[in-house]
């Protein structure tokens, strides 16, 4: 929803749901879409970050309103965090505005009107998170292998490496809102959002997303409902919105960097309008979060910090290398640093799914160079429920289909269920990484090597979004290594040598490995012990006797008697295949 300056509020909301049978949407995910940002915007309409030339005075803006830090971090940890590497911007040079009128003025006034004084306006804007969730019915086939009959990132054989969990990671989940006492999330049951001590969450939106986001990742491994990719990482959520800063994104992303370590993953489950592109109807031409400056600055700390940013390329099918977009994300004129994720087809059909080809571009995606990898795009099984609010499909516990705690969902999509399968697979690279090496390897390190190893993208490659993360060949090519040798003999030799060698070798070899990682220096975590076995994966159990009977690539409605023990084939599969020793490196 595009904000109109120069009306308030209450004539705003009077143009959308009273203005007429024209601009109503016949579809109901659409009006709430709609309704939902209009009160995400009416939320903050004064709310601006500016960023102030070097050596001008941010009280000259107090004409406009209230003048503070647009972060909460006191100005010395800022430029500690800025000084790592030359280069860096200087975040202290932001400040939130509170405007004293009720919206918010044009970007082009205020820098004309300051000019000089200011470089740069970010007129912060809800979007929604970029989620596509219609109904839902699941296989979490997404873990397993990728192979002829199935489009996975095998996250088993990174199980079965000391680390390879996730041990020792910390992912930080940046959104608006979660569940965290969801049953299967146990890892989440004592943790508290990441906010300033007198603040809070501003709880915009329902806590279905996120949830459906922790589950994707840190699931926790048992005997019943999911499992995350990364079931022995840590994780901490960090709103973008609370109640005393509004809207603020990159405050939320720099509590995470104060708040972890080098190695830990960030991922923003959030998207931002991108390159000025009008909208196409009803549809938002969403792109990237580090459309807005603030964040691509704050993203460039992260990662020079030593935290791998993963983030959402968004819904709005923007073509990233649109002229339109000026070079934000050709990487020769700059780069955050942030691996960016499409979302690509499943190669299933689920119900309120897009049908879409294993690894091809889903329509809704945005895309481009700028475009590292993909992650599943429709059809993920995780926790949490619908966010439209459809029901009856996915999982209730039938003794009370209230219990929110209990509840499961197996299509969701967007570029929201595409970047967290990425943020777990990365954390499980840098969990094995510090395990073998004692350091976690650089953020952009790791983006190349998932790049560089992933299943290719398939189709239309002209619209790249990149290839499906392959922890696998990933983790092969790191540590050259492979499952299987590929020189065993097939017989013994038939005599002994006659003789030994008469010298040693003269020289070395002159050639270098072809992969040399770099790595981040840090302290080896609490558990370092390098033949520690990682977390085990769920066990199985005996199928219950309502377990769903359909292939294992159709998708079924999982309903359970008592507390949700019905299970399905692949996810079962998955864990199965994991139970393995833990590989020692």
């Amino acid at each position: 929803m595009l904000w109109t300056p120069g009306l308030s509020s209450l004539k705003m909301l009077d143009l959308v749901v009273g203005g007429g049978a024209a601009r109503r949407s016949t579809s109901t995910t659409t009006c709430v879409f709609l309704l939902a940002s209009l009160f995400f915007r009416m939320a903050n309409a004064a709310d601006i970050h500016v960023k102030v030339a070097p050596g001008q005075d941010a009280t000259a803006l107090e004409p406009l309103g209230t003048v503070t830090p647009l972060f909460t971090l006191p100005n010395e940890r800022l430029k500690e965090l800025c000084g790592v590497e030359p280069g860096l911007p200087d975040l202290t040079l932001w400040y939130r505005v509170v405007n004293k009128d009720d919206d918010a003025p044009l970007k082009e006034s205020l820098m004309e009107q300051y000019a000089g004084v200011i470089t740069d306006v970010v007129i912060p804007e809800s979007a929604p998170p970029p989620d596509i969730t219609p109904d839902f019915t699941a296989k979490q086939t997404y873990l397993l292998p990728n192979d002829a009959t199935n489009n996975g990132i095998d996250a088993p054989y990174s199980w079965t490496f000391p680390g390879g969990d996730g041990t020792g990671v910390t992912i930080y989940d940046v959104e608006y809102t979660w569940n965290l006492q969801h049953e299967d999330l146990a890892i989440m049951h004592n943790e508290k959002e990441l906010v300033n001590s007198t603040d809070e969450g501003a709880n915009l939106q329902d806590s279905f997303h996120g949830t459906a986001v922790l589950g994707e990742m840190v699931g926790t491994s048992n005997v019943f409902g999911v499992t995350g990719i990364s079931p022995g990482a840590k994780a901490r959520v960090a709103p973008e919105e609370t109640k005393l800063l509004g809207h603020n994104r990159a405050n939320a992303i720099i509590l995470a960097v104060d708040d972890g370590k080098p190695g830990d993953v960030i991922l923003f489950e959030m998207q931002a309008r991108a390159c000025g592109l009008p909208n196409d109807g009803a549809q938002v031409r969403y792109g990237p979060a580090e459309e807005d400056l603030d964040v691509f600055e704050m993203t460039q700390v992260a990662v020079a910090n030593g935290f791998v940013v993963v983030a959402a390329a968004g819904n709005g099918y923007v073509n990233l290398d649109d002229p339109a977009c000026q070079g934000k994300y050709d990487r020769t004129k700059r780069d955050s640093g942030a691996i960016i994720v499409g979302a690509g087809g499943s190669g299933l059909f689920c119900t309120g799914g897009w049908d879409g080809s294993a690894r091809e571009k889903l329509a809704y995606s945005t895309y481009g160079s700028r475009l590292d990898v993909q992650g599943w795009g429709e059809c993920v099984w995780t926790t949490g429920w619908d966010i439209g609010g459809r029901g009856g499909v996915g999982y209730r516990d039938p003794n009370d289909v209230t219990d929110k705690n209990k509840w499961y969902m197996g299509a969701f999509s967007g570029t929201s269920s595409a970047s967290p399968i990425v943020a777990a697979a990365v954390a499980n690279i840098q969990g094995i990484a510090m395990q073998k090496f004692g350091a976690p390897l650089k953020p952009k390190d790791v983006r190349k090597l998932l790049s560089d190893t992933g299943s290719p993208q398939r189709g239309d490659t002209s619209t790249h979004i990149g290839p499906l993360v392959n922890l696998r060949g990933a983790i092969d090519k790191l540590f050259g290594e492979t499952s299987q040798p590929t020189n065993v003999p097939t017989s013994l030799p038939t005599s002994l040598p006659t003789s030994l060698p008469t010298s040693l070798p003269t020289t070395l070899p002159t050639s270098p490995p072809t992969f040399l990682p770099t790595f981040l220096p840090t302290a080896l975590p609490t558990s370092s012990n390098p033949s520690m076995s990682p977390t085990k994966p769920k066990p199985t159990t005996a199928t219950p006797t309502n377990a769903p009977t359909s292939n294992p690539t159709t998708n079924t409605i999982v309903q359970g008697a008592g507390s949700k023990s019905s299970k399905q084939v692949s996810t079962k599969s998955a864990k199965n295949q994991a139970k393995s020793k833990a590989r020692k490196i």
